[in-house]
C-alpha cells in the first residue's frame, strides 16, 4: 500500500513540473526578445552560452536558438488559444516574427559565431499546468517545426 501511495505521489509531482524542469522565466530569458535582430545573434547567444556553460560546468556553443519577436503576454496566448497538438504542446494560430540563430560551421568554444535568420511562421510551445510557456519547439517526434 505504501509503495502504491509513493508511486501515485511521484506521478502527481511529475505531472505538475514544467517541461524540461524549465520555468516561464527561463523560457522568457531564452526565447522572448521583442527587439531581437539577426545582427544581435552573437551577443545574445554569448549570454545564453555563458549561462548554459556555468550550469554544465564546461564551455558550450548552443547549436541553435529561436527568439520570438513578441511580448510574453502575446506568447502566453498560444497556451490558451493555440492548437493543442499533443499533451501540453501547442501551435500558434497565427504567424510570429522570429529570429533563428544558427551556429556557423567550424565555430568552437569559446568563440561561438552565429548567423541569424529572420522569419515569419507559426510557433510551437509547451505549456505548464498554469498555461504558461516553458519550452520552445514542436512535440518530440511530433509535428514539424523548428527549435
Amino acid at each position: 500500500m505504501e509503495t502504491h501511495f509513493t508511486l501515485v505521489l511521484l506521478l502527481v509531482l511529475c505531472a505538475v513540473l514544467p517541461t524540461d524542469g524549465q520555468t516561464e522565466r527561463a523560457f522568457r530569458r531564452k526565447h522572448v526578445k521583442p527587439y531581437m535582430t539577426p545582427r544581435k545573434c552573437n551577443s545574445e547567444m554569448a549570454r545564453l552560452n555563458r549561462h548554459m556553460s556555468r550550469r554544465a560546468n564546461k564551455t558550450i556553443c548552443k547549436p541553435v536558438n529561436t527568439f520570438i519577436l513578441a511580448g510574453i503576454k502575446t506568447v502566453r496566448q498560444v497556451c490558451t488559444n493555440g492548437i493543442n497538438l499533443r499533451d501540453n504542446y501547442f501551435q500558434s494560430n497565427r504567424k510570429f516574427k522570429i529570429v533563428k540563430c544558427l551556429l556557423k560551421k567550424n565555430s568552437r568554444p569559446p568563440k561561438c559565431n552565429y548567423r541569424g535568420e529572420k522569419k515569419t511562421q507559426p510557433i510551437f510551445v509547451a505549456c505548464d499546468q498554469n498555461y504558461r510557456p516553458v519550452h520552445y519547439g514542436p512535440p518530440p517526434n511530433g509535428q514539424s517545426g523548428s527549435r
